[in-house]
């Protein structure tokens, strides 16, 4: 985990719109900022989610006869029910029938999920993303009184906000270059430089473009092997 001052930096150097001993200006970390953040919080988000999982509790309010359960996860609305920044449920868990253990709550398609509208306890869920950022889940049975969920989900990275490069980038060690790559990649052209003739930069430039995008098909960071 690094400033974002790094990332700017490095893939200036590498993308030779800098020499290697030569430093970005401010107004180059200025304008870049916000790149590397929008980058790695939308078009990347689900592979910076994989290396940003956690786990939280939440408290569920009672469902009601005959509707169908559906709560929001995410920051956009303080009317939501769970209050974190998430990309995606992994998994999850509800903490109802006996206070010593979470039980399993297995993800299925909606038309499964909508079907069950008679309070009982949570056997199923659905989720969905919405334009605000936020996570709708649909879960079924709805739950007959409020009750406690445990739930594993990849979080969106912060925002990146400070014009001199100073936030803390939540990425590990093992995808600084991956970011580095990145970055380069968007912005190179900007500065005048021509992709294609960087050679294996480029080549690996673009291998990172391809792999952190497939994250986001059919959720693969999401997928749980079970042994």
């Amino acid at each position: 985990m690094k400033q974002a001052s790094y990332y700017i930096t490095q893939a200036m150097r590498l993308f030779q719109i800098l020499d290697a001993q030569e430093n970005p200006s401010p107004t180059d970390i200025a304008n870049n900022v916000p790149i590397l953040s929008d980058m790695l919080r939308s078009d990347y988000q689900d592979a910076c989610a994989s290396f940003n999982i956690r786990r939280f509790y939440a408290q569920l309010p009672p469902g009601t006869v005959g509707q169908v359960y559906t709560f929001n996860i995410g920051i956009a609305d303080p009317s939501y029910v769970v209050q974190q920044d998430v990309v995606g449920v992994r998994m999850f868990w509800m903490n109802d029938l006996n206070l010593t253990i979470n039980r399993e709550v297995r993800e299925a398609p909606s038309e499964d999920v909508v079907v069950m509208t008679y309070p009982s306890v949570i056997s199923r869920f659905h989720q969905e993303r919405q334009s605000d950022g936020s996570v709708l889940i649909t879960a079924g049975p709805p739950p007959r009184a409020s009750a406690r969920a445990y739930i594993e989900a990849g979080f969106r990275i912060p925002a990146l906000t400070n014009a001199d490069g100073s936030d803390m980038v939540m990425v590990p060690a093992e995808a600084d270059h991956a970011t580095v790559l990145a970055l380069g990649r968007r912005i190179c052209t900007s500065y005048g430089v021509n992709l294609q003739q960087l050679g294996l930069i480029a080549v690996d430039a673009e291998r990172v473009h391809n792999q952190w995008t497939d994250q986001a098909r059919g959720r693969q960071w999401m997928q749980i092997v079970r042994r």
